[in-house]
């Protein structure tokens, strides 16, 4: 399972932060929230933090939340090109 966001921090291009399994269990422990409800009713600090998450986790920054949020200009949601299967595709051998 993948979340894709693209953010534009100041002076920087925009960049697609891809997360993954481990942010999105580390954001139910964080905020005590199924990561479910993000679907219903998305709060702009939740997709933040996500993607915080993901670049400190891959090392793309060392800043605490606040202040790497601080140099955020714009966050939004993306489809993902390549979607990850929720079932494994069996072969039928045909």
């Amino acid at each position: 399972m993948q979340l894709v966001l693209r953010i534009k921090q100041k002076d920087k291009p925009s960049v697609a932060v891809v997360t993954q399994i481990v942010d999105l269990i580390a954001f139910e422990q964080e905020y005590d929230v199924s990561i479910g409800g993000l679907s219903d009713t998305p709060k702009l600090t939740h997709l933040t933090w996500l993607a915080w998450h993901a670049q400190k986790r891959k090392g793309d920054t060392t800043l605490d939340f606040m202040d790497w949020a601080a140099d955020l200009e714009d966050i939004e949601g993306e489809e993902a090109s390549d979607p990850v299967p929720l079932e494994p595709v069996l072969s039928t051998g045909a």
